[in-house]
């Protein structure tokens, strides 16, 4: 739907497995690590701002409005706070 490669996607998990914030189990899948983590803290922000830019690295690429992404992504925010 967002159109964003693979490798983008990838580069995402393997800075946030990195990061220490998720864990990947062969055969079962990837998990976050921590269950409660503060907003607060400097890595996780700056785990979430590569994570951003990623996704905005690719809109640019393929020509998209960043204003159209920044759309899709307060679309999502709002539906999955409706769950």
């Amino acid at each position: 739907m967002l159109k964003v490669s693979r490798n983008t996607v990838s580069t995402a998990y393997n800075d946030l497995e990195h990061g220490g914030d998720l864990k990947a189990y062969q055969g079962k899948g990837t998990f976050v690590v921590k269950e409660a983590i503060s907003w607060k803290s400097q890595s996780f922000k700056n785990n979430i701002i590569k994570f951003v830019d990623l996704g905005i690295d690719e809109v640019l690429k393929i020509g998209m409005e960043p204003e159209e992404f920044l759309d899709i992504v307060n679309q999502r925010v709002h539906e999955k706070s409706m769950h």
